[in-house]
């Protein structure tokens, strides 16, 4: 039984950590989003 909890807690951490990066990773690309609009709005008003 203990193992089996082991393998389940271990497992549950692998996609928590998962879930992290893409959360890490989807702010990354919103930040970048809003940069490059930026960026093009600079441009266009130029």
């Amino acid at each position: 039984m203990h193992s089996d909890a082991a393998a389940v807690n271990f497992q549950l951490n692998s996609h928590l950590s998962t879930l992290a990066n893409i959360h890490k990773i989807y702010h990354t690309l919103n930040k970048l989003e809003v940069c490059g609009l930026a960026v093009l709005q600079t441009a266009l008003i130029k």
